[in-house]
């Protein structure tokens, strides 16, 4: 299976300014993504994409395939998932050693979760592989409060949300939040998705791949300290 993988880092961040280039140890967050990608299975097909212009000046130099973002796609508004398509399609449009590419799926690694590993990229990358009927695969993990027990307020008074009536944890359901660390396409799926609608680009078959070290992802000065602390 042929994988691109592509590096999300899109500039222009609200809650943490020049987030992607915040430093974690001696790395800017972007490169720790890029260079969790270079030591997987992936190495010789990343590409980054961003609409900034020192993180393209640094791909340049450091001999890494950068996509400048088209402006609708610059916007915090913008659809990752467009911008998947537009990555994909402007790698499979160059000739690269002589030859154009064809991918079989996209690896979405966004540039501000600093505890990506190659070990937990190439897991999404085999369980994608393995699983035939799949459309992708996607980093999650087990959460502990369970929507079948939690409350709403409305006139003063809580109520519950969830109809289980089950008393122990262990007759609940298996329940996963997604932790924005990898997700894994198949071409086909991502580009047949029309709507913008959240992770509906994953197509309807996802295979969950459960990580068990700590998840961090930096959205503002706090989730920054916290990677700071936890990595270096």
């Amino acid at each position: 299976m042929n994988v691109l993988a592509v590096i999300c880092a899109r500039s222009g961040s609200e809650r943490l300014a020049a987030k992607h280039h915040q430093k974690i140890g001696a790395s800017p967050m972007w490169l720790i993504a890029r260079d969790a990608a270079v030591k997987s299975g992936m190495k010789k097909h990343i590409v980054v994409s961003t609409d900034d212009n020192e993180i393209l000046w640094t791909a340049g130099v450091t001999n890494t395939l950068a996509r400048r973002r088209p402006e609708a796609l610059a916007d915090s508004k913008a659809s990752i998932h467009w911008a998947l398509v537009d990555a994909l399609q402007w790698v499979e449009s160059l000739v690269l050693a002589g030859k154009r590419r064809h991918y079989d799926a996209v690896a979405c690694i966004p540039a501000n979760v600093p505890t990506v590993t190659a070990a937990v990229l190439d897991a999404c990358v085999d369980a994608l592989r393995k699983t035939q009927d799949a459309t992708a695969a996607m980093t999650v993990k087990p959460v502990s409060e369970h929507p079948e027990w939690m409350w709403s307020c409305e006139g003063g008074f809580l109520s519950r949300t969830g109809t289980s009536k089950a008393y122990r944890m262990q007759d609940l359901p298996e329940r996963f939040i997604a932790t924005g660390t990898c997700c894994v396409v198949r071409r086909s799926t991502l580009l047949k998705c029309k709507t913008q609608a959240a992770y509906r680009w994953l197509g309807d078959r996802i295979v969950p791949v459960v990580e068990t070290g700590p998840v961090i992802e930096v959205h503002d000065a706090n989730d920054l300290e916290l990677a700071r602390r936890i990595l270096t």
